[in-house]
């Protein structure tokens, strides 16, 4: 580095600009660099000096801002030809909103319809005409509504108005620049537009309240921040630093062709612009020009690096491909407990080797973390306090789970028990003051002569009933009181009608479900596990990995689950995997995708037949009195697994074993009563530390079975009493429903209940060892050794015993997202198809369409899942198109995750199948390459064929998954030479895991049949799938150029072993993620052969795949 040439780089800005602390961040890092001499102008210099005076820089950043002689700079660029970070001469757009919006529309980027009124223009002073009326304006013929948005041309000016319809009470919304916490207040006086000058107007696009401020450095680099919208109240919401709150985004990649075209089209490389992100897709409301993040460290050295490197490629001290020496510097969390940064700024040198393959595929599927163990009551009853839920409906059932519907059942609970409480009383009375009540039984039969028992009528509840309903209600309470912070996701009520009269509804089952949360150690290992992943999947790409969200060759999405539990892990794993600071639930909100499309790939239940076919097979085989022959083994397990036989092996005599799991867990429930005793009666340190399972638990207490621990108890010998007392119902309860009596007093099981006693097994261990007793911890221990093969084996089989069932039941849970598998690894290879239509579905997804618009039977069983109109509810319509007819356009539907799939009444996007497109390649004018900068006007997209123009507008507006070649059309004129990397990850239950390793493993082709070693898919256990492209550059692509690996990792492990650990090892300190293994590397070519054939078969030979059924897997 001392031996480098010293590049001079000039900063020529006004000082306010000069001294601010983003400003300052950078240049600080930009002078540790060593080859970078820093020349900061003088502001006296900038306004008084003639630009011959002014220093002479081989490089220059300048900038206009308020009171910058932007002219004068102009001149002194023509005068010294410095290398500019941002165009100097192309800033004069940017003081014009006008000339602003007219590149946008030149460069085909969405910004919202507009029209440009000159008041000096207008009748009777010029030859326009403007009509104003309460509301709506017209000008010269075209008309818009308000609310419509009211911006002065110039753009210093940040007095902006919204005008509100005056139907709507009128008024306005006046926006300026932010003064200490306000950004803008309500006139409801101003109704009149002003007339003073250029204005633009118009619509009020509705946002949900939150703008979206993007950050370029390049047009390969964009970071993206949410904010409150100031249209909102206007009020500034601040951080406890006193920073305005932001949010993290990661943009889609529609929005990161935006970030290139508007880095090419105004010439500025380091860029700020504002998006809108709406129901119709995003638009671009404002160019800023120079502009940096603020408070972000991480941003900071991306940004440093970044201009550093695009600095000394310009001045031909660096070759364009060598990678970008990533500046290490400060993290925020390292600033704010001030450590001493002062010498802490390094580079990471470190490089990845020549390969010779490219990453271009990087697809996730992945089990959520460890939570809670869950818990249900279920009960029948007649009060009308669940009836009224049907009057007036034809549904037969309802569900509650939203916070507002629980608060307003338990309030309407608490009336009712009071209500039962006093008539049980009344009864009770009654009974004590019937003749004859206290008379001993020699005299009964004179008692029941004279004085009958009355018949109850059928709509009377008798008191038996009363207790009954009495006794579950104070059961739900303490549920639909939980105040933890993620218990909302966990929580659900089903009322279920069960018996009518007329059409009334008298009787109904209700079924609560509560539990489940993660536990903090799930949380960490969730976020842990995705800073690891970051690292290990993209090895080959050191100077992309820091900034995988930011990069416009990274195109990142996560999907999850409806269940609170995944939803929460996505959160965390994103937060790691994005090197993300903040809370969770910003980035839940912000960046985790669940509705519409991820429901539809992922909350697939197992058919109800197949599902009871499979558990009546194995209680027959769990039940059996001997001991496990080898021809025995072989019909409860695939010949090829080892993993499975050696759980059959333990297992033994399956019988004796339950009668033993029995034994130890009546042993296990007795020693936690004792403890219980223990506790009551010593008196434990208040200053011990209390360790809480998850997230704040309720402050309520109760005297009801199940109770709710308060948070801020510091009695730690109290807080022992509550999770004992807790941890003795949830057995007793499962123990009830794991042992049964027949009518000789034999003892039956229900071998269903074996993975939930490994469940509670395993987090009493894990997350509560410290608060058992000495003499539970070794029974708990005994019983790992018994109970995890058991488990283990039933767990695996509930998805099928023989390789058929498992593929077949495995096709029926997972077979969308095989084909959203199908999907990625065609996007790869779509610029490999000669005579392919832009965009046109190739071979896989034709068959996987057949699937979704031919579903057998004809019934609509597979019916295709499309773009939700409501946040929570999948639209879904039956298909019956040929492919000849459009069906291959049911599959891109599905595949269109775009922001708008999150907003209630989203219109579907716009389909480029519909657009009419020749046969063949569509031709592309060649694009200058980056180096001619002055070329990259607005002329050279009009010399795209009109398609070509038409399809990148449409694909900007409709944001979907695919549009392979547009993409790799707006790489070229981005000057982005390397191929992008697509990154799908979806957060999933233990259903989704089980089935889609089954298929890989079983089905055709086998394509990871090192699978079978694999038994164990503990929490957090995730299959990667990741497509290669050789890197050879002096033929043409072919599918021979691709191949696929096949990765799995069991999860969270116990001293990183995957089967028959000793019990005494079960410690949280123990637990650790298991690195990926490879279970196959296959061609392309074959992995799509395979996977089609399998979805051709499952249409083909399929029975009632989509039957009813809950999917109960943990």
């Amino acid at each position: 580095m001392a031996d480098m040439e010293t590049i001079t780089l000039g900063i020529c800005c006004m000082n306010s600009k000069l001294t601010g602390k983003p400003m300052q961040a950078i240049l600080r890092r930009l002078k540790q660099c060593g080859d970078l001499e820093l020349i900061e102008f003088p502001e006296d210099d900038i306004l008084e000096k003639p630009v011959e005076e002014w220093p002479e820089v081989r490089c220059l950043i300048a900038f206009e801002s308020k009171g910058f002689p932007l002219q004068k700079c102009i001149e002194y660029c023509n005068l010294r030809s410095p290398t500019c970070i941002n165009n100097v001469e192309a800033q004069i757009i940017l003081e014009s909103r006008c000339q602003v919006y007219n590149m946008l529309t030149a460069w085909c980027i969405p910004c919202p319809d507009h029209i440009i009124v000159e008041h000096d223009q207008v009748a009777p002073q010029g030859p326009n005409v403007l009509q104003e009326h309460d509301n709506f304006i017209v000008f010269n013929g075209k008309k818009i509504e308000k609310p419509f948005v009211e911006k002065p041309e110039d753009a210093n000016r940040h007095d902006i108005y919204i005008y509100y319809p005056r139907s709507l009470g009128g008024g306005a919304k006046k926006l300026f620049r932010k003064v200490k916490d306000k950004s803008s207040e309500f006139d409801p006086k101003q109704n009149s537009i002003r007339r003073d000058g250029t204005y633009i107007y118009e619509p009020f696009l509705t946002t949900s309240g939150t703008d979206i401020k993007v950050y370029t450095c390049g047009a390969s680099y964009v970071h993206a921040e949410a904010r409150k919208a100031p249209t909102v109240d206007g009020k500034v919401i601040r951080a406890k630093d006193g920073k305005e709150v932001r949010y993290p985004v990661v943009l889609s990649h529609g929005e990161k062709m935006i970030a290139a075209f508007i880095v090419k089209a105004f010439r500025q490389n380091v860029c700020g612009f504002d998006i809108l992100r709406t129901a119709n897709g995003s638009f671009v409301c404002d160019v800023n020009g120079w502009s940096f993040v603020k408070g972000n460290q991480k941003y900071y050295n991306d940004c440093a690096s970044l201009i550093r490197q695009h600095l000394l490629v310009e001045c031909g001290m660096r070759c364009k491909d060598e990678p970008v020496e990533l500046l290490k510097a400060p993290s925020n969390e390292e600033l704010d407990k001030g450590i001493d940064v002062s010498n802490s700024f390094c580079f990471d040198h470190s490089t990845a080797e020549a390969s010779e393959w490219n990453l271009r595929s990087v697809f996730v599927v992945m089990r959520h973390g460890d939570r809670r163990p869950k818990e249900k009551q279920k009960f029948k009853t007649r009060q009308e306090v669940f009836l009224k839920y049907f009057k007036n409906k034809s549904d037969t059932e309802v569900k509650l789970k939203t916070p507002e519907e629980l608060e307003q059942l338990k309030d309407a609970l608490l009336k009712t028990m009071k209500s039962i409480s006093d008539s049980m009383s009344h009864m009770r009375s009654d009974i004590k003051e019937r003749p004859g009540a206290g008379c001993c039984s020699s005299w009964a039969w004179i008692h029941n002569y004279f004085w009958p028992v009355e018949k109850v009528d059928d709509e009377q509840l008798n008191l038996k009933e009363l207790e009954s309903d009495f006794n579950n209600l104070e059961l739900m309470i303490p549920v639909l009181s939980m105040q933890e912070r993620f218990s909302g996701f966990e929580r659900k009520i089903q009322i279920k009608a069960t018996k009518f009269k007329g059409n009334k509804v008298r009787e109904v089952q209700v079924i609560v479900k509560w539990g489940g949360e993660l536990t903090v150690g799930g949380l960490q290992r969730a976020e842990s596990l995705g800073r690891m992943l970051r690292e290990q999947l993209y090895f080959e790409d050191p100077a992309g990995l820091l900034r995988l969200h930011s990069s416009f060759r990274h195109d990142f999405k996560i999907y999850s689950s409806q269940e609170g539990r995944c939803l929460i892990t996505a959160a965390a794993f994103t937060k790691g995997f994005l090197e993300l600071d903040g809370d969770i639930i910003p980035i839940l909100v912000s960046l985790v995708h669940s509705e519409g499309y991820g429901q539809a790939v992922l909350d697939e239940p197992i058919p109800k037949k197949v599902r009871t076919s499979v558990k009546e097979q194995i209680e027959d085989i769990v039940t059996t009195d001997q001991d496990m022959s080898e021809q025995m083994i072989a019909r409860r397990c695939p010949p090829t697994s080892l993993a499975l036989r050696s759980c059959v092996e333990k297992i033994g005599n399956p019988l004796k074993l339950l009668y033993r799991i029995k034994e130890l867990a009546e042993e296990y429930i007795l020693s936690i009563s004792a403890a219980m005793k223990r506790c009551e009666q010593r008196n434990f340190d208040p200053e011990d530390e209390a360790h809480d399972d998850a997230v704040h638990l309720s402050d309520m207490r109760g005297s009801v079975p199940d109770p709710m621990i308060p948070f801020d108890l510091e009695e730690s010998s109290k807080r022992m009493y509550l999770h004992l007392r807790r941890k003795e119902n949830r057995w007793k309860k499962l123990y009830s429903g794991f042992v049964r009596k027949d009518k000789k007093g034999k003892s039956m099981f229900d071998t269903s209940k074996i993975p939930d006693i490994w469940d509670n097994l395993y987090y009493d261990l894990i997350t509560h060892r410290n608060y058992l007793g000495a003499e539970s911890v070794e029974i708990a221990e005994k019983m790992v050794g018994l109970v995890e093969p058991l488990a283990e084996w039933i767990a695996d089989s509930e998805y099928g015993i023989t390789e058929e069932e498992k593929v077949r039941i495995g096709m029926a849970v997972s077979w969308r997202l095989i084909g959203k598998c199908l999907q990625e690894l065609e996007h790869c290879n779509a610029d490999c198809k000669p005579g392919l239509p832009l965009d046109k579905p190739g071979f896989a997804r034709r068959m996987l369409s057949r699937v979704i618009s031919n579903p057998p039977g004809g019934g609509g069983l597979l019916e295709e899942p499309i773009r939700s109109t409501s946040p929570t509810t999948p639209k879904r319509e039956h298909r019956r198109e040929s492919l000849a007819d459009g069906g291959g356009k049911e599959w891109r539907e599905m595949a269109a995750s775009s922001i708008a799939s999150s907003k209630p009444n989203s219109p579907p996007p716009a389909d480029i199948a519909q657009m009419p497109v020749e046969e063949g390649e569509i031709s592309v004018m060649s694009v200058p390459s980056e180096k001619s900068e002055v070329d990259f006007t607005s002329k050279s997209l009009k010399r795209l064929t009109p398609e070509m123009r038409q399809n990148i507008t449409r694909s900007l507006r409709d944001d979907s998954d695919w549009h392979p070649q547009v993409q790799q059309e707006v790489h070229k004129m981005a000057g982005l030479e390397v191929d992008m990397v697509r990154s799908r990850v979806f957060i999933t239950s233990a259903s989704t895991m089980h089935s889609l390793l089954n298929v890989l493993r079983y089905g055709e082709g086998k394509l990871a049949r090192e699978g079978d070693r694999v038994i164990d898919l503990n929490y957090l256990s995730h299959i990667v799938i990741r497509c290669y492209q050789r890197n050879n550059h002096n033929r043409k692509r072919g599918k021979g150029d691709f191949r696929v690996e096949i990765h799995f990792s069991p999860g969270v492990q116990v001293n990183g072993q995957s089967n028959w650990t000793e019990g005494s090892a079960y410690v949280e300190e123990n637990c650790s993620v298991a690195p990926l293994q490879l279970l196959g590397d296959r061609k392309l070519e074959e992995v799509e052969k395979a996977l089609s054939a399998l979805i051709s078969s499952f249409a083909d030979g399929a029975e009632g795949h989509q039957e009813n059924g809950t999917d109960e897997s943990h």
